[in-house]
């Protein structure tokens, strides 16, 4: 994880066949079309200043085969503002996606990838480039103000008779990369919020991540993540997490382990994939134990 290296009659007969061969090559060029509509939460930062930073929601109401609509709000975390657009975008067959959003507030572009997980979960990883009410004053040309990156998660579905593990806390372990990153360290402190409906913890948690703290290369993440359900009772329970910081943004995907009957603390494994703001990449595995919190729940 070490930024430098760091999301197919007889005539009659043989017509037939020739027929229902014909149809099904062509069901099986036609992939099946993702569904995108939901809410999708997470992170934009700006390259061209990268203090212009904050919280994003895509709210995806309306889907048309590869067309959908709805709407994205940039959100200032300092003061809790948002400015929304009306959104409207295209899918590929290849799970890239472009948008537009307008609005008062100007012109916002997306261009990207959806990555699709299991119980509805996804991540969308994008860039983006604004641009204010009137960008092409004369002598122009038309120039966006503001560009930048983003990403953004559509949680698991969930079951509502089942509450999501306790995942709050301080964390720590290790990372191994597999592209050359080298080990480290991680440290996590999660907050998890509570469902105001169930009136129980949620499935969602977001916090800090702290990579290899105290050394000269320490990286510092926000994340958010989501968790789901297990595929049985003695399985572990599926999670997903997305983060961004100022050198880049991540995507976790793995599974939680509760604190066994013995006593030992909850554990979570994963594998990540850390994209880099200077075009640079990193993937690799995490272990991480929760502290502080044993026995079982």
């Amino acid at each position: 994880m070490n930024h430098r290296a760091w999301f197919k009659p007889a005539f009659v007969v043989i017509s037939g066949l020739v027929m229902v061969a014909g149809l099904s090559r062509s069901a099986e060029a036609v992939p099946a079309v993702q569904e995108v509509r939901g809410r999708w939460t997470g992170f934009f930062r700006s390259d061209v200043d990268p203090r212009i930073r904050g919280n994003l929601i895509f709210d995806i109401t309306q889907q048309d085969h590869r067309r959908f609509t709805g709407t994205v709000t940039m959100i200032d975390p300092s003061s809790g503002a948002g400015v929304p657009f009306d959104f409207d975008g295209t899918l590929a067959e290849s799970d890239i996606f472009t948008g537009t959003g307008k609005g008062p507030g100007g012109m916002v572009q997306f261009h990207g990838m959806l990555h699709f997980f299991s119980d509805s979960a996804a991540v969308v990883d994008a860039g983006y480039k604004f641009y204010p009410p009137d960008p092409c004053l004369p002598p122009g040309p038309c120039v966006p103000h503001d560009s930048g990156g983003a990403i953004a998660l559509r949680s698991f579905i969930g079951d509502p008779g089942l509450e999501p593990p306790d995942v709050a806390g301080p964390w720590v372990g290790t990372y191994d990369s597999d592209a050359g990153g080298g080990t480290g360290t991680l440290r996590l402190m999660i907050t998890q919020g509570r469902d105001p409906e169930l009136r129980r913890r949620s499935a969602m948690f977001f916090g800090t991540e702290i990579v290899d703290e105290g050394t000269d290369h320490a990286l510092i993440f926000n994340f958010l993540g989501s968790l789901g359900v297990p595929p049985s009772p003695i399985e572990p329970t599926p999670l997903l997490v997305i983060g961004i910081g100022d050198a880049g943004r991540f995507v976790v995907s793995g599974e939680y382990q509760p604190p066994p009957d013995d006593g030992g603390p909850a554990t979570a494994t994963a594998m990540y994939d850390l994209f880099f703001f200077d075009g640079s990449a990193d993937r690799g595995s995490l272990a991480i134990t929760q502290q502080g919190r044993s026995g079982p729940e």
